[in-house]
């Protein structure tokens, strides 16, 4: 037992001194040969999993187009204002000519009447010294016309990004409550997810 006691000394001191970095060692124990190798510390290898990345969803768009409200809105008031001006200062003028009895020039005054090309008319024709007044809502109804036209006639467009809760989408989906009675008196509130 003694010698025994000693060989596993002699063996734990060869293996201290480490005659190879290996981590080998033998060990004799009463007539039995006992080897191991330490384990050499190697990466750590990922769990497996049964996840695939996928790619994500595509976002899905929505294409909107529509007529530009800053070119015919401002179209539409210059266009309207420009005629009721000139018609209300035709009708002042002809009201001014009436009370002092001089014969008006009715063509000059239907000419007023005229939307966009009248009042140029009445600029060209024989009548009340207006002429600036004329020229003035004439412009303003040429220039409406035009913002009028382009307002109506191009369009803007741009896309739109679905998101899951939008409420303009039908498709989307929807969270209901349902409230109903309970036997006995109760109340019984059930919830529902649609379109998900």
């Amino acid at each position: 037992m003694r010698y025994a006691f000693a060989a596993l000394l002699a063996a734990a001191f060869a293996l201290t001194l480490g005659a190879s970095s290996s981590a080998e060692a033998q060990v004799i124990i009463s007539g039995q040969v006992t080897s191991y190798t330490e384990p050499t510390p190697t990466e750590a290898t990922p769990p497996s999993s049964t996840y695939v990345a996928g790619a994500p969803p595509a976002t899905r768009y929505v294409h909107h187009s529509e007529n530009i409200p800053a070119l015919y809105i401002p179209g539409l008031i210059l266009l309207i204002g420009g005629y009721v001006v000139n018609a209300a200062g035709i009708a002042y003028l002809l009201a001014d000519q009436l009370a002092t009895e001089r014969s008006p020039n009715l063509d000059w005054y239907l000419y007023g009447l005229v939307p966009i090309v009248g009042p140029f008319l009445q600029f060209l024709s024989d009548g009340p010294q207006a002429e600036g007044v004329s020229i003035i809502t004439g412009i303003a109804e040429v220039g409406g016309l035009v913002l009028t036209i382009l307002g109506f006639a191009l369009q803007d467009e741009w896309d739109e990004p679905v998101y899951v809760f939008n409420e303009a989408d039908p498709m989307s989906p929807r969270l209901s409550f349902n409230l109903g009675a309970a036997p006995g008196g109760g109340a019984i509130v059930s919830a529902s997810l649609t379109h998900f």
